[in-house]
């Protein structure tokens, strides 16, 4: 293996609400720990980061000898795409602590993911796995005072929406001349 040291591949590093988070997108590779709200960089805060990027650098170590003990090379080289800001929609939460950001229950968690409000994915255990940008989607709608909506939900929101439109005069709409059916 040519990367053979765990900072090889980029830390993230972010605050998401309560929760502080650490994680190796390389390795797909996450922890998180609950902290204030409105944290100050302080002795305590820093310690928080320190432990969570050990636990991570631990991780990284095991996945990279489960890999060596395979034969196998690591399918990714640390890269500079996964790095950008496009790793902030794509990182996957247990559900447990996915519970915890949006403040509901496990069972309405996965109640409201059986009933298509919110996409999971299951691990090879059977453990669904909620995407970042998912739970960000759901937190918005709660926060304007909404029930999640499903995606067929959504869509018919956005049309009746384009429709209070068309019907006040804020979008023109031109009448179908053509010969009847």
């Amino acid at each position: 293996m040519t990367n053979t040291h765990p900072f090889h591949f980029p830390l993230v590093i972010k605050q998401i609400g309560e929760f502080l988070t650490v994680s190796v997108p390389d390795f797909e590779i996450m922890v998180s720990e609950t902290t204030s709200h409105n944290p100050r960089i302080d002795k305590d805060y820093v310690t928080l980061i320190n432990r969570l990027t050990l636990k991570a650098a631990k991780k990284v170590l095991e996945k990279m000898s489960q890999l060596d003990a395979s034969g196998k090379n690591h399918y990714r080289p640390a890269s500079l795409v996964r790095q950008t800001i496009q790793i902030k929609n794509k990182e996957q939460i247990s559900t447990k602590t996915a519970a915890k950001y949006l403040g509901v229950s496990e069972a309405s968690l996965k109640r409201w993911e059986l009933a298509g409000v919110i996409q999971s994915q299951k691990s090879r255990g059977g453990h669904r796995r909620f995407v970042l940008g998912e739970l960000d989607r759901v937190k918005d709608q709660m926060a304007k005072g909404q029930r999640p909506l499903t995606a067929k939900e959504q869509e018919q929101e956005k049309l009746r929406q384009i429709m209070v439109k068309a019907s006040s005069g804020l979008i023109k709409t031109t009448p179908f001349i053509g010969k009847g059916l």
